[in-house]
């Protein structure tokens, strides 16, 4: 081969490589520094440049406030994007001796009245009505001496038939407790009365004549909206305002049990027994039916305070 063919060979070759190189880029030639035998990568996508390019944008020094750039810097067909504008700092930092102390609010302390806090006026609402003084006074003497709860008025379809103070009486307070009959619903004054009438007068007879307390008094229930003796018409019954209740036996401490009924051929410790507890009512109540008064009450004592309504010296049933 001649020089001259040599040479045109020499600069084909060169020539070749040089063409290689530049279509390889930056990246074929990091790829062989590496020695990563994978030949050509193909070309990124352009989403990848602009990611690249926004890397290498935000490394470089800062760009003026509110200022459109490029999302290249360099293509203006590219979308713009806006760089937000970064806060000012403050200049009286922590720790900084020349800053002027951040202002406060100018607070008033008000005091509160020392009466006021001694002695706090209740909260009433429109739910809660104030309480009635008597109502009050009467759930006060009624928990001292028994067992009662509050409750609200029995539903009735006779719209006369309510208790304007309703409670359930349980059981009395003493060293020999009496419980009543299961959902005795009566008027607050009434279930005073007759709790201390138990208590007082009935727990000390029954012991008396009977060597045993009493543990139980046997009753229907203390509100029934009727009329008297149940009967059609007429007035209502003081059952119907929880103002009355009807006792049928008694339950002693050793077990027995004592029904109310005509006394002719009981024993004489019972027949005493309820004789003297039918009388001592009669002080206690203002109507007192029992057995021999009519064929209603034949086994059973009726109590009420019906007659003492409005009335200074009402007069007494008690038979």
């Amino acid at each position: 081969m001649s020089i001259v063919a040599k040479r045109v060979l020499l600069v084909l070759a060169m020539a070749s490589m040089m063409i290689q190189a530049v279509n390889a880029g930056p990246v074929s030639r990091e790829l062989e520094d590496r020695g990563d035998d994978v030949g050509v990568p193909k070309q990124r996508p352009k989403q990848q440049d602009f990611f690249l390019q926004q890397s290498e944008r935000l490394n470089k020094p800062q760009i003026a406030a509110d200022q459109p750039v490029s999302a290249s810097g360099e293509d203006p067909d590219l979308p713009l994007v806006q760089i937000p504008t970064q806060p000012a700092e403050r200049a009286d930092r922590p720790g900084d001796a020349n800053a002027d102390p951040a202002p406060q609010p100018n607070l008033k302390k008000v005091e509160t009245p020392k009466e006021e806090i001694e002695n706090p006026e209740p909260v009433m609402t429109d739910a809660e009505p104030v309480p009635d003084p008597a109502a009050l006074a009467c759930l006060q003497a009624l928990s001292k001496i028994a067992n009662a709860r509050i409750v609200s008025s029995p539903d009735s379809n006779d719209a006369a038939c309510s208790i304007p103070q309703p409670v359930e009486l349980i059981a009395t307070r003493s060293e020999f407790p009496i419980q009543f009959t299961r959902g005795l619903t009566l008027d607050c004054p009434f279930a005073l009365t007759l709790a201390k009438f138990a208590e007082g007068t009935v727990q000390a007879l029954a012991r008396y004549h009977r060597g045993t307390p009493i543990v139980k008094i046997l009753s229907g229930e203390g509100f029934v909206c009727r009329r008297r003796n149940n009967a059609r018409t007429g007035k209502l019954s003081e059952h119907a305002f929880g103002n009355a209740t009807d006792w049928v036996g008694f339950r002693f401490g050793d077990g027995s049990r004592l029904s109310i009924k005509d006394t002719s051929g009981m024993k004489p410790k019972d027949a005493a027994f309820l004789q003297n507890v039918r009388t001592a009512s009669c002080g206690s109540f203002t109507t007192v039916l029992g057995p021999g008064a009519n064929a209603a009450h034949a086994t059973h004592f009726h109590f009420d305070l019906g007659r003492s309504k409005g009335k200074k010296n009402p007069y007494k049933i008690c038979e």
